[in-house]
C-alpha cells in the first residue's frame, strides 16, 4: 500500500504542462500511425484528455501604492532605482539589466530599449519624474564613467547578472511575500489600466 501512496504522489506532481506535452507527443505517434494504416483510426481525443494549464498558472502579484513605498524604504539604491524602473516604465528585467547609460536621454527624458526578447520590445520609453529623479541619484552613486547602468558589483566594466537574492531579501525586510521582480511590470500595466489608457497602448509599452 506504501508504493501506492508514493505513486498516487509522484502523479499529483506532475504538472499539467509536462502530462499536455507528452499526450502531444502520443497523439501525433497514434495519428502517424493512422496515416500509415497500422491503425484504422487513432482513439487519441486531445480534448478529452489535455489537463487544464491555467489553473497551475500563478497570479501575478501587483504590488499596490502602500508596498511600494514600504519596499523603497528599506530596499538598497539598486533595487529602489529598479523597482522604480519596473513599475514607472514596465520594461521587463532583462531589459533594465541590458541599459547603458547612453540609452539613457535625460534631456528629451526618454530611455531607448536596444535589446529586449522581442522585436516589438525594440522602443523608447518615456521617463517620469520620480524615475528620472532615482536613476541621476543612482548615476551619482556608482559613477557616471561606467558602462553599464547596473554594472557588476564583482567587475564594474560588465553588466549585473541576476541579483534574485539582493530582491528576495529587500522584499522579507519590507514585510512582503516573496514575487519575481518581473511582476513589477504588471503593477505598471495594471496602474495605466485604472488612468484609463487604452489596452492596445499598455500592449506596446
Amino acid at each position: 500500500m506504501q508504493g501506492s501512496a508514493e505513486t498516487r504522489g509522484a502523479e499529483e506532481q506532475i504538472k499539467a504542462a509536462t502530462l499536455n506535452r507528452d499526450l502531444r507527443l502520443l497523439a501525433q505517434i497514434l495519428k502517424q500511425a493512422e496515416r500509415e494504416r497500422f491503425i484504422g483510426r487513432s482513439p487519441f481525443d486531445l480534448g478529452k484528455f489535455f489537463q487544464n494549464e491555467s489553473k497551475e498558472r500563478r497570479k501575478p502579484h501587483i504590488l499596490t501604492w502602500e508596498e511600494q513605498e514600504k519596499l523603497l524604504a528599506v530596499a538598497p539604491p539598486r533595487i529602489r532605482v529598479l523597482t522604480v524602473l519596473g513599475v514607472e516604465t514596465g520594461m521587463r528585467t532583462g531589459e533594465m539589466l541590458n541599459l547603458c547609460w547612453e540609452d539613457v536621454d535625460f534631456l528629451s527624458g526618454t530611455i531607448k530599449v536596444e535589446k529586449s526578447k522581442t522585436q516589438a520590445g525594440i522602443r523608447s520609453v518615456p521617463m517620469s519624474a520620480l524615475c528620472t529623479l532615482e536613476l541621476l541619484k543612482w548615476r551619482n552613486l556608482v559613477g557616471q564613467e561606467l558602462e553599464w547602468v547596473f554594472p557588476s558589483f564583482s567587475n564594474r566594466r560588465h553588466k549585473l547578472q541576476g541579483g534574485r537574492k539582493a530582491w528576495a531579501s529587500a522584499l522579507k525586510r519590507a514585510g512582503l511575500s516573496y514575487f519575481p521582480i518581473y511582476y513589477l511590470r504588471h503593477a505598471f500595466a495594471s496602474r495605466l489600466t485604472a488612468a484609463g489608457v487604452s489596452p492596445i497602448t499598455i500592449a506596446k509599452c
